[in-house]
């Protein structure tokens, strides 16, 4: 399984789930079934076009996607996802 970390400022969309696990495969396909899962969670991980928020950096094992292969990026059975909201906004 894979590990996906959840923010705090999205648990409520998740039933206060700290971490969700999903099978593995791409990462896009991973993201997707959290979203089955949890679909509350839609709008935070895509635009309306359904393309990845771009105020998101997404890490798998803490290495950035970029580096991985963006959404293309292959998953196996223990890696972990973390998935950083950007903080926006202020003055």
């Amino acid at each position: 399984m894979v590990t996906i970390k959840i923010p705090q400022i999205w648990r409520l969309a998740c039933q206060n789930e700290p971490m969700v696990q999903v099978q593995p495969g791409s990462l896009i396909q991973v993201l997707q079934a959290l979203v089955e899962r949890y679909p509350m969670l839609n709008q935070y991980l895509f635009t309306p076009r359904q393309e990845l928020q771009p105020t998101l950096n997404i890490f798998i094992n803490q290495e950035h996607t970029r580096y991985r292969g963006g959404l293309q990026a292959t998953l196996q059975d223990g890696d972990e996802i973390y998935i950083i909201p950007m903080i926006t906004g202020g003055s």
